[in-house]
C-alpha cells in the first residue's frame, strides 16, 4: 500500500509491503520524507507509529481514541524503515476500530498521515470458516473482536436440517498453537411439559479444542479432521423427525 501525506513543508510517502494481514503477521515498509523548504527542518519529533484507532473517536479526530502500539523514531537521513509485528491475538479490522498506521509529528496524529491495515484473523481460523462454507453451506457474515477470541456470526442454509437454529456463532481464541473453538446456538426445541405441544428457545454451546495435527496437515489445511468436529456438533443440533 502506499500513500501520500503533506505537512508543510514536508512530504510524506509511506510505503507498506502487502494489502492484508492476519494476527501474528509482520507489517514492513518505510517512510520517505521529502523537505521542500530551503530550510532545515527539525525532525526529531517525527515517527512512524502502529495504533489501534477507535473508529468514531477518530472520525471525530479525537486523540484519546488512538492507542499507540510500537513506535519507530526518525534518527537520519530521509527515511524511517519500520517493521512491527502483530500480536497473535491483536485487533481484527472492523467496523468500530482497526490497526492503523501513522506517520508524521507525534504531538498531532491527525497532521501528518493515517492508513488503515486490513487485518484478518489467523489463517487457522479462516480455514476452519472456509471448511465450514464449502462443505456445509453455512455462510460467513461478520467476523468482530470479542474479549480474549474472535467471533464469526454463521448463517445456516435454508434446509429443513437446520430450521431450529435462529441464531449461530463460533468463537475461536488460539492457546499457544492450539485451536480453542466453541459452537454457540440459538434454536427452537419442542416442549412437552404441558398438554399443548409448544417450542421453545433454547441455548446450546458446544466446545472442542483442535490441535495442529486436528486442523493442519503437510502445511496445508486438514478438511477431514475439521470436519469430523463440525459433524459431530451439527449432529446436535440437526432437526430430526419425530417417530
Amino acid at each position: 500500500m502506499k500513500a501520500t501525506f503533506f505537512l508543510k513543508p514536508l512530504e510524506f510517502n509511506l510505503n507498506i509491503d502487502g494489502e492484508t494481514w492476519s494476527q501474528g503477521d509482520q507489517v514492513k515498509g518505510q517512510l520517505n520524507i521529502v523537505n521542500h523548504s530551503g530550510d532545515t527542518v527539525d525532525l526529531t519529533n517525527i515517527k512512524v507509529q502502529l495504533c489501534f484507532c477507535a473508529a468514531k473517536k477518530v472520525k471525530a479526530k479525537d486523540e484519546s481514541g488512538i492507542i499507540v502500539l510500537e513506535s519507530v523514531d526518525y534518527t537520519s537521513g530521509d527515511q524511517i524503515a519500520f517493521d512491527f509485528k502483530l500480536g497473535e491475538d491483536c485487533q481484527i479490522t472492523e467496523s468500530t476500530g482497526s490497526l492503523y498506521i501513522i506517520c508524521g509529528d507525534a504531538s498531532d496524529p491527525f497532521g501528518g498521515g493515517l492508513m488503515q491495515l486490513n487485518v484478518l484473523p489467523k489463517k487457522v481460523i479462516t480455514d476452519f470458516v472456509e471448511v465450514f462454507e464449502q462443505f456445509y453451506r453455512f455462510k460467513l457474515k461478520t467476523f468482530k473482536n470479542k474479549k480474549g477470541f474472535i467471533e464469526a456470526a454463521v448463517v445456516p442454509p435454508s434446509s429443513k436440517d437446520w430450521t431450529s437454529i435462529q441464531k449461530m456463532s463460533l468463537q475461536f481464541k488460539m492457546v499457544e498453537e492450539d485451536m480453542d473453538v466453541t459452537f454457540n446456538f440459538a434454536v427452537k426445541k419442542m416442549s412437552f411439559e404441558s398438554i399443548e405441544t409448544k417450542t421453545k428457545d433454547t441455548k446450546l454451546s458446544f466446545n472442542h479444542v483442535l490441535t495442529p495435527k486436528d486442523y493442519s496437515r503437510f502445511g496445508s489445511v486438514n478438511q477431514d479432521g475439521i470436519k469430523k468436529v463440525i459433524d459431530e456438533v451439527l449432529e446436535q443440533v440437526k432437526l430430526k423427525p419425530l417417530l
